[in-house]
């Protein structure tokens, strides 16, 4: 593990998010968090993943709590 560290692999954060590897690796090449590439080997900064956290969080009364995500209306 990289605890105390500043760099996190996509595996130890799926670990962290409960999420499967193949999913983080889908939002690193969609450019949704900031990663970096060392030879074969993606790494993600803990503050930019703990930024990046932050900013999906669900405010209550918010229209839209998702920049960029799809907005869904009940018909």
């Amino acid at each position: 593990m990289n605890e105390g560290r500043g760099w996190l692999s996509p595996q130890e954060i799926a670990d962290e998010l409960g999420v499967d590897y193949s999913t983080v690796l889908r939002w690193i090449y969609a450019k949704q968090i900031k990663a970096y590439k060392f030879g074969v080997q993606w790494r993600v900064k803990r503050e930019d993943l703990d930024q990046w956290i932050e900013g999906r969080a669900h405010v209550p009364g918010a229209d839209n709590p998702h920049p960029g995500a799809p907005a869904f209306v009940a018909v």
